[in-house]
């Protein structure tokens, strides 16, 4: 009995510890991430990460309303709005949304997403008046030295935002590019920023554009002298410029931004005008200076400009500083300043007369990449990249009579173009010469580099003379005329290294245009190529220069003996040269390269067996690589003419593939 008493206590004491026990629950879940977040047809600043809480989108201005999708990693989490993204109308600017998402345990984690509804653009190309470069990379916006947002740089022009009357640094970092900078951009509505982002050379330097430090002047002739006072230059200075001595300015970068960088030019500065390899005003080189700081890791540039300004019209000027460094990275500011002295000691010129106006557009199909001054494949990409450049050039004489008589001098000019007939006019550019000048012996020349310039647009220029603020003159209309397509040439036969050619029954020598429309009266005036054959050690056997007048379907060619132009009949032209418009061959019968055509021998070409022979095709063949040109089409206008070059002329000059080689048997 006492055994059984002792068991069922036991049994007793269990039962109670179990019913004392409580029974377990399930653990809610703390987790209040998101697993992904999206923008419907546009793309993230970064790459979604859930520890990663803020995010910016930029859309195009047309764009109303967006679809955002938030999915939370926890199926048990819910997900909340600030304000449905779908049914909100987007504002101009930045919209902010934030999508709250709330843990099964009520744990808290918000996100947002700021979509810029743009008010501008940004186009990136590849060189000045280049072509646009592959969308990929970002294009960052700073306000007051800290970056507002980034945009994935996802099409090009790409849709960008700036406030309206507000100031802003503007950089495009294109994969695999240059970066380009435009510091103090004024944001206004439809604004079109132009960046420039050449291939980047010299890969161990980053691609990271200078930052400009200070723009100061100073009216002390030596500005070596510590005691010489420098004024801050901004846009909105006012300033009497015939007492400005210099400009300096100091830049801060990864790579060397001196002159004598053989990818760019340094430092430059202009006036009215953007610094090209066309125009530009150079630093002092006994004053610049550049600097590095190992700590820092980066280059100080100091360029000082002597201001030759002592003439030059009263009102708003603006200033700009273009800056390359040694990789090709790029900075671009401009300031618009206003000269106080005004300036009324010029001459009347009223009566005055321009002569040999002249507007000059070219295109090329082979990007010029300016300031890539070294030679490599890189630099003769043709079209099948989008590789084009432009370039318009306006020349003129100003003299005393209608023709002939003597150089009128001037103390400037402006130039305008028109788009639209000549109903509104558009000023381009201003060349101050800073005192009376007759220009380059006696024509006055001015480059349009604007690189919004582009094919089926009818240009107009005139130009505007002045020897002070009231006294003018203004030019004849040149124009209307347009960019010819651009196009690219390559040789195709005999091929390159062709064996056991027959002296006595040569081939056709053929090579291709890649745009056939250009072989047209209604598009073009004239072809004009310029065949050569020369041995291997550099004799010439042949050549020749031709153009194919396509209103008459005439061969015109240039003979030797008097440098005369003569036309073959058009029957002979129809046995000499031929062209397949389906797919842009031209072809030369071996009977062009005779002894009427032969500027090399001013013989019938003759070869010698066992020899290897090189030919190629150009526009005007002068044996000098400064002063050939490619082959080209050409058609005429009022005091114009446009040209489309199947090569640039700092790359060759020739086609595309350059000297094909074959042996004589």
């Amino acid at each position: 009995m006492k055994k059984l008493f002792g068991r069922l206590m036991v049994v007793l004491t269990l039962t109670s510890l179990l019913l004392a026990c409580v029974q377990p629950t399930s653990i809610k879940s703390s987790d209040a991430t998101l697993s992904s977040l999206s923008v419907a047809g546009y793309s993230l600043d970064k790459t979604f990460a859930s520890d990663v809480t803020a995010y910016t989108a930029v859309v195009e201005k047309t764009v109303s309303s967006v679809t955002i999708t938030a999915t939370a990693n926890d199926s048990k989490a819910t997900v909340s709005w600030n304000k449905i993204p779908a049914s909100t109308t987007l504002s101009t600017g930045p919209n902010v949304f934030t999508v709250t998402v709330t843990a099964e345990d009520g744990t808290t984690k918000s996100y947002t997403i700021t979509i810029y509804r743009a008010n501008s653009t940004v186009e990136v190309i590849d060189s000045v008046n280049g072509s646009k470069v592959a969308a990929g990379g970002n294009i960052y916006v700073y306000s007051n030295g800290s970056l507002l947002y980034s945009a994935v740089f996802s099409t090009n022009p790409q849709p960008i935002w700036l406030g309206e009357g507000s100031t802003y640094t503007v950089k495009a970092s294109p994969t695999g590019r240059a970066q380009s900078s435009k510091e103090g951009v004024v944001g206004v509505n439809d604004l079109a920023l132009t960046m420039i982002c050449q291939k980047l050379d010299m890969s161990t330097f980053p691609a990271e554009s200078p930052t400009i430090d200070s723009i100061t002047y100073t009216t002390a002739s030596d500005p070596t002298d510590a005691s010489a006072v420098w004024n801050t230059l901004a846009s909105g200075s006012s300033v009497d410029f015939s007492t400005m001595k210099y400009i300096k300015l100091v830049a801060t970068g990864k790579a060397e931004m001196d002159a004598t960088s053989w990818a760019g030019f340094g430092i430059e500065m202009g006036l009215d005008q953007t610094p090209t390899t066309f125009s530009g005003i150079a630093a002092d080189t006994t004053l610049s200076t550049s600097s590095y700081n190992s700590t820092a890791g980066t280059f100080t540039g100091t360029a000082y400009f002597a201001t030759s300004w002592t003439n030059i019209t009263s009102g708003s000027h603006t200033i700009s500083f273009v800056i390359y460094d040694r990789a090709n990275n790029r900075t671009e500011k401009n300031l618009t300043v206003t000269n106080t002295l005004a300036n009324t000691s010029g001459s009347d010129i009223s009566a005055y007369y321009f002569q040999s106006l002249s507007a000059d557009l070219r295109i090329y199909g082979v990007s010029r990449e300016y300031f890539k001054t070294k030679k490599s494949t890189d630099s003769l990409t043709g079209l099948s990249s989008g590789s084009i450049s432009y370039r318009a050039a306006i020349s003129f004489k100003f003299q005393t009579a209608s023709s002939g008589g003597s150089a009128v001098p001037i103390l400037g000019f402006t130039v305008y173009r028109s788009e639209d007939s000549g109903a509104t006019w558009e000023a381009v550019g201003t060349v101050n010469y800073g005192a009376l000048s007759t220009g380059s012996s006696g024509t006055h020349t001015f480059y349009d580099t604007d690189s919004q310039l582009t094919e089926g647009v009818q240009y107009e220029y005139k130009v505007k003379v002045f020897t002070d603020d009231t006294h003018t003159n203004t030019s004849a209309i040149m124009g209307p005329v347009k960019f010819l397509p651009a196009f690219t040439a390559s040789l195709v036969a005999p091929a390159n290294k062709s064996p056991a050619i027959d002296a006595a029954n040569l081939p056709n020598f053929t090579f291709t245009i890649s745009d056939s429309s250009l072989w047209n009266a209604s598009v073009s005036d004239r072809f004009y190529f310029s065949p050569v054959i020369r041995k291997a050690d550099g004799t010439y056997a042949y050549v020749g220069y031709f153009y194919y007048k396509f209103n008459t379907n005439q061969l015109c060619f240039e003979y030797p003996g008097n440098n005369g132009w003569y036309a073959y009949s058009v029957a002979a032209t129809a046995s000499l040269i031929s062209f397949d418009s389906s797919t842009g061959t031209i072809s030369l019968s071996p009977s062009i390269f005779n002894a009427d055509t032969n500027y090399a021998t001013g013989a019938d070409l003759a070869l010698d067996s066992g020899v290897t022979y090189y030919w190629d095709i150009f526009g005007n063949y002068t044996g000098s690589s400064s002063t050939n040109t490619a082959a080209y089409f050409y058609k005429t206008g009022t005091n114009c003419v446009s040209r489309s070059y199947a090569d640039v002329y700092q790359n060759g000059q020739e086609t595309l593939n350059g000297w094909f080689s074959f042996t004589v048997e």
